[in-house]
């Protein structure tokens, strides 16, 4: 019975995101603008850094039942995760002359933000799902359904960002933590 009901939850759950009006900003997100658009890279990064929450509470959701699919949510909430941190480290190449250690400490905050945002984020959104919870509403579903639909819809702008990633990697110019 409790798997019936988990999966009927589920379905309720991306049925929802159909039907919530976006005008009525039912999203975690400030809004359902393309986040490569948002010029402030802190809010860029929020946006990001919310999208990796949400994938990760979406997995959650699937870890029993479905482990395919629940892995399918933990890589998106990884790229996310990684799309935080080149959203700011994307900077050093508006400059004209960066020097090693600019490079290189840029990386480094970016990868310092890259923890941070999404757990800041995270607290948020759980506060909000147990007081949405405690006064008895069920919104918490359909928000997460809609910052879901919005967070799918940038998708190609992550895959981007996680593509420039791995070419600086693959050159050397890129280290994470553990490898340093």
């Amino acid at each position: 019975m409790n798997a019936i009901l988990k999966k009927t939850s589920l379905i309720l759950f991306f049925v929802a995101a159909q039907c919530i009006a976006s005008e009525d900003n039912m999203s975690y997100l400030e809004s359902d603008e393309q986040f490569i658009r948002i010029l402030d890279k802190n809010r860029e990064a929020e946006a990001w850094a919310t999208c990796a929450v949400v994938y990760s509470i979406t997995a959650s959701y699937y870890e029993d039942e479905n482990q395919e699919q629940a892995a399918v949510w933990k890589n998106q909430a990884n790229g996310a995760t990684l799309a935080v941190a080149m959203s700011h480290f994307s900077t050093i190449f508006e400059e004209d002359d960066v020097s090693k250690e600019r490079f290189e400490s840029t990386w480094e905050l970016a990868q310092v933000l890259a923890k941070g945002i999404p757990e800041t984020r995270l607290a948020i959104i759980l506060a909000d799902k147990k007081s949405l919870e405690k006064s008895g509403s069920d919104l918490f579903p359909q928000k997460l359904a809609e910052t879901l639909r919005v967070c799918h819809g940038n998708l190609e702008a992550q895959q981007a960002y996680i593509d420039l990633w791995r070419e600086l990697f693959k050159t050397g110019m890129l280290k994470s933590k553990d490898r340093q």
